[in-house]
């Protein structure tokens, strides 16, 4: 009976020593890769809690103080109106941004007539550009112009505003 007993512990014994050769010589190769991998994930998750959260909460409260509304009146009446953000730091036109849902107006380039808006395009009417008050084109001294006649602006926004659109009578041929 102990003799079953010692060839049980005995082939367990060789059976425990070759399974830990074997893993030892895995882990022998597999060990940078596994390194690599375990690096690349906390590296990974501890550079995202560090960097990333942190990173972008400062992008948006930035973003958020210097970006402003303006509400645009397109009619006489204030029914037809446009609301939009604007970013004072960056040069701004009527072209809707590439990579906003529609509602940012920002560009470093300048709109041209074939690209505004179709709210600054009224058959019969010119569009003239936007101003801080109604009929601004008949006030010129008072009224200051912060966008022209192609969509570009002229002024930076510094606050939250409202502007008006002025039109001139198209000349008929």
């Amino acid at each position: 009976m102990f003799e079953i007993i010692g060839v049980i512990i005995y082939g367990l014994a060789i059976g425990a020593w070759w399974m830990l050769k074997f893993s030892l010589k895995a882990l022998y190769y597999t060990l940078p890769i596994w390194i690599v991998f375990i690096g690349f994930y906390f590296g990974g998750a501890m550079g995202n809690g560090c960097f990333g959260s942190l990173a972008d909460d400062y992008k948006s409260e930035v973003k958020k103080i210097y970006t402003h509304q303006i509400t645009i009146y397109w009619d006489d009446l204030g029914n037809d109106y446009t609301t939009m953000s604007v970013r004072e730091d960056l040069n701004w036109c009527l072209k809707p941004s590439r990579y906003s849902s529609g509602d940012l107006y920002e560009s470093y380039t300048c709109a041209d007539t074939e690209h505004l808006p179709d709210k600054a395009k009224k058959s019969g009417w010119v569009f003239k550009g936007l101003y801080d008050m109604p009929n601004g084109i008949e006030n010129p001294g008072v009224a200051i112009q912060y966008v022209d006649e192609n969509g570009c602006s002229l002024m930076r926004v510094t606050e939250n505003i409202e502007l008006y659109a002025c039109w001139e009578l198209a000349e008929v041929a």
